[in-house]
């Protein structure tokens, strides 16, 4: 799955060129930003902090402190850098200031595939693309004839050759049991991905809290689904989804 990670803008105060090398103007406005604590933020967030007046926040709960900030009377963030799911709440919330008019006057630099769209306006500006990468070693490959893997099945096969040929200890690390065969099959047969919502973020992360003990036998389906039930419905209430 890719990720493009989005720079949201929620007043006036942003600054919409703000990750280029030097700033074009000196800001006057103070202008505070919330982002996840990593070296990419960081380094676009060090070139913000170029405009002077200008107060950061890295933190690894960012994701659950930019609704309540944005809310908040007056907001305590006027950037924040989010993910696709985690800019859905800040557009259903109406947290969001479309970018449109502050592209047009400061965002020559900006190119049309990083803005962002949401019902025909500009409501965040990607800053990087966060892809994973499957790589493999041609030179094992090729000394033990084996060709290059084209699904999951083919991988599992060849890392099995390269461990009774003693080349690598652990050439893959891990084999899918029984109970992961259902996320293999989805993923085979093209499954078509799901809409980007509030309600589908909640669940995503509910299944996510919920269900490595069922993928690794320590329970079962019926156990585990009621566990993320449960999971989402307290999220959603919290939300204000659900009554």
């Amino acid at each position: 799955m890719n990720l493009k990670s989005l720079f949201a803008g929620a007043t006036l105060a942003m600054v919409s060129g703000a990750a280029l090398a030097d700033c074009a103007f000196e800001n006057q406005n103070p202008v505070k930003v919330l982002a996840t604590g990593f070296d990419a933020w960081k380094a676009v967030t060090e070139a913000i902090a170029e405009c002077g007046n200008v107060a950061v926040e890295l933190s690894q709960e960012a994701h659950l402190k930019q609704v309540p900030g944005f809310a908040a009377k007056p907001p305590l963030f006027q950037l924040a850098g989010v993910h696709n799911s985690g800019l859905v709440p800040l557009v259903d919330q109406n947290l969001v200031r479309p970018l449109d008019d502050l592209i047009a006057k400061h965002g020559q630099a900006i190119s049309p595939n990083q803005m962002i769209r949401v019902d025909g306006r500009v409501v965040a500006v990607a800053m990087m693309v966060n892809a994973q990468h499957l790589m493999y070693r041609a030179d094992i490959l090729s000394d033990l004839g084996i060709e290059v893997p084209s699904t999951y099945e083919e991988v599992l096969a060849a890392a099995e050759k390269i461990e009774q040929a003693g080349v690598v200890q652990y050439p893959l690390g891990y084999e899918p049991g029984e109970n992961a065969r259902g996320a293999t099959e989805t993923a085979r047969k093209d499954a078509v991905p799901y809409p980007a919502s509030t309600q589908m973020g909640l669940m995503q992360i509910a299944v996510a809290n919920n269900i490595a003990d069922f993928l690794t036998g320590r329970t079962d389906a019926q156990r585990t689904l009621a566990s993320i039930e449960s999971a989402y419905l307290v999220s959603a209430r919290e939300a204000g989804l659900l009554e």
